[in-house]
């Protein structure tokens, strides 16, 4: 996304934020996937997997391989896996630290899991650590000006959503949606007093 609306980005405020760490579970090719009732159903010769992002199902590509994100810790969204589908050539990638379940997850958790891991061909789970530093703009209604939405380089920009900066000169960057800043990302609190953030 290059700066159209550099002026726009000014108007708010650039807040500090760390993408917080991610578990990945591969669980093998989609057309692989065993029935897990309310999560992976299969119909007319289709795999449908609901998700976090997608409560009603999705049409899943056969040959991609499915894939589980556990953001903090959490398991499960309002009984929904975060599941999301990737080309099978993205795998090695993903795969670059792959780890112990255990040492990572709490008892509780892997139990919350377990019934999505036993409907996967493969079980391959890797580890991404926090990313610190990160910029960005957090859209809010004085920025919009009443409107439902801005758009910035044919890209429409919602309250809540935040504008991630790749280059604060030129405030460069892409768009993350409310929901996913929200699951993936926090704030940087500005300083830990006594152990409370302020």
């Amino acid at each position: 996304m290059t700066n159209g609306n550099e002026v726009f980005f000014r108007k708010g405020k650039i807040v500090d934020i760390t993408k917080i760490s991610c578990i990945y579970v591969a669980m093998g090719k989609v057309k692989d996937l065993k029935i897990l009732p309310g999560v992976i159903e299969k119909k007319d010769g289709k795999v449908i997997i609901s998700s976090v992002d997608f409560p009603d199902g999705f049409v899943a590509n056969d040959d991609n391989i499915a894939v589980v994100k556990v953001y903090g810790g959490i398991v499960l969204h309002d009984s929904l896996y975060d599941i999301v589908t990737i080309p099978a050539n993205r795998l090695s990638k993903l795969m670059d630290c792959t780890i112990d379940i255990t040492q990572y997850l709490a008892d509780e958790q892997l139990e919350e899991l377990s019934p999505l891991i036993l409907s996967g061909s493969i079980f391959l789970p890797s580890y991404q650590g926090a990313v610190y530093g990160l910029k960005g703009v957090i859209i809010n209604s004085d920025m919009l000006d009443g409107n439902e939405y801005i758009e910035c380089d044919d890209t429409r920009f919602y309250e809540g959503d935040v504008f991630l900066i790749y280059n604060e000169d030129t405030l460069t960057g892409t768009k993350i949606t409310k929901e996913e800043f929200e699951k993936e990302y926090i704030l940087k609190p500005k300083r830990v007093l006594y152990g409370f953030h302020v």
